[in-house]
């Protein structure tokens, strides 16, 4: 009986020594899950997320599996989150949980954006283009390159005599003097289309000139000198230098110009007369047919 006796006082010690601590561990378990219970994310705990620099994805998933959720989205609420850095995805994100998410783009897959068309008038553009034919058939746009005067040609003594002594009848003309004959944008159509991006402002001091093309430059009249019968100074080219066209408003600030009746060949240029003279100009030369 000796040896059953102590068997039995063994387990009987056991038991008195696990039976605290298991008791323990069952008294801790509810005081867990009472705590997860009442774990409430609040405006504070998004912005502690965000300045340990967790990304948006994931601050975003932590609001979405939050069991409660208090967040202060009033005006003011809003501006202290942005001022902490919080993004505009997780700001939306606080502000209506149950929102579905925007589509992730495929890893790798970037959008493809379709560059605009730069023969399309339509298009951005900036400037004045010249729309002709291609060799493949085409129509293609060619931006005019803004040439600058280089010198200014004042009149003879001849002239300025001859105005004298006919009372005004024979004019005295200065000139604004571009370098070069030729244009670097050259056509063989008499009658090409344009177009002008400059503006609305611009439109109304567009004049089309043809130039003088002499001693290897171009020459425009910039203005005339008469006597008090005639009109004693006349600022900007003379009639015979102006080419008529006609504009029609594609869309505000953009125009087509085009010609009555085609064009002869020769150097020509588009200029601002806002200031009663021509100081730069788009060219252009119209090649004889071949």
């Amino acid at each position: 009986m000796r040896p059953l006796r102590s068997i039995y006082l063994f387990i009987l010690s056991l038991t008195i020594a696990v039976g605290p601590t298991t008791s323990t561990l069952y008294a801790q378990m509810p005081q867990k899950k009472a705590d997860t219970a009442t774990a409430i994310l609040s405006n504070n705990d998004v912005i502690s997320l965000v300045s340990s620099g967790l990304s948006d994805d994931v601050i975003i998933a932590k609001i979405q599996k939050a069991s409660a959720t208090s967040f202060d989205t009033s005006i003011a609420g809003l501006r202290g989150l942005k001022a902490a850095g919080v993004s505009n995805a997780v700001i939306k994100m606080m502000i209506d949980p149950n929102a579905p998410l925007a589509p992730s783009p495929t890893p790798g897959m970037a959008t493809a954006l379709v560059p605009p068309d730069p023969d399309d008038p339509h298009s951005p553009h900036t400037g004045i283009y010249i729309q002709v034919k291609g060799d493949d058939g085409k129509l293609h746009m060619t931006k005019l390159l803004t040439t600058m005067m280089s010198d200014m040609k004042g009149p003879g003594f001849g002239s300025m005599l001859a105005t004298t002594y006919s009372f005004g009848m024979h004019k005295s003309k200065s000139k604004t003097v571009v370098a070069g004959a030729k244009s670097q944008t050259e056509t063989v159509d008499p009658n090409p289309v344009f177009y002008d991006y400059t503006g609305d402002m611009s439109i109304n001091n567009l004049s089309l000139v043809h130039f003088e093309v002499k001693g290897g430059s171009r020459m425009v009249t910039n203005m005339s000198m008469g006597s008090i019968f005639t009109g004693l100074m006349t600022k900007g080219p003379g009639a015979d230098e102006k080419q008529a066209f006609t504009a029609e408003l594609i869309r505000p600030g953009v125009y087509r110009l085009s010609f009555t009746k085609p064009l002869e060949p020769g150097a020509y240029a588009f200029g601002d007369m806002m200031s009663g003279q021509m100081m730069g100009f788009h060219d252009f030369d119209i090649l004889p047919p071949q």
